[in-house]
């Protein structure tokens, strides 16, 4: 559920902000994934069969780094991903429910 909740806010940013959607998101999120990912680290708590202190050392070290520093190439590099993700979930959910086989 929680999925959903952080789905539905990048699709927020993206309405408020246009193309710098994911500047606006990662800009709120980063620090609070960090503290879920430490919170999953003590209690060892898996997500998506991951490590999470291999997904918190990963997200802390991208939490440190200065948005104002990122070049915009990896702004369009993250909206492409986004919207191949966005996708990619379309269809698997259209493949669920019938309608592609």
């Amino acid at each position: 559920m929680i999925t959903l909740y952080i789905l539905g806010f990048l699709a927020f940013c993206y309405l408020l902000a246009g193309p710098a959607g994911f500047a606006a998101f990662w800009y709120f999120v980063r620090w609070p994934i960090v503290i879920i990912l430490a919170l999953a680290t003590l209690l060892n708590f898996p997500i998506y069969g991951f490590n999470p202190l291999l997904l918190l050392i990963v997200m802390t070290i991208l939490a440190c780094i200065d948005i104002e520093k990122l070049p915009d190439w990896f702004w369009d590099l993250m909206n492409l991903l986004v919207y191949v993700c966005l996708l990619v979930a379309v269809g698997w959910f259209l493949v669920q429910i019938g309608v592609l086989k």
